[in-house]
């Protein structure tokens, strides 16, 4: 984790290519096409609870800022609505944790920290 400020981000301290070439072959986009993703990997819909929980750990790890002052945990994307709405409900049935969806941000409370096994 590195901490730019005030606010505390989760990135990869090694082997951060490795991490991004596992994302690929589970579905995630790479290069400008990733700018176009409007869905979640279709196979998120019929996996396993372990899957799931493993999908949401690693996005959060790779996108979630740490809020420490509030408590919260907040990814920002330029995404399409549909895709924020799938993965604010992906977090949600995984973590249970109450979440808010604002305009290209999800928050939530950094208790899910502790639900994804990233403290």
């Amino acid at each position: 984790m590195s901490n730019s400020g005030n606010v505390e981000e989760f990135r990869p301290e090694r082997d951060s290519s490795v991490l991004g070439r596992v994302l690929v072959a589970l579905g995630a986009p790479q290069g400008q096409k990733a700018q176009t993703v409007d869905a979640l990997p279709a196979y998120l819909e019929s996996a396993s609870d372990g899957i799931r929980h493993s999908f949401v750990r690693v996005y959060v790890s790779n996108r979630g800022v740490h809020i420490e002052d509030k408590g919260l945990i907040q990814i920002m994307e330029q995404r399409p609505a549909r895709y924020l709405d799938a993965l604010a409900e992906l977090i949600r049935s995984v973590t249970d944790i109450e979440l808010w969806r604002g305009d290209g941000s999800i928050r939530f409370r950094d208790d899910a920290l502790s639900v994804l096994d990233l403290v």
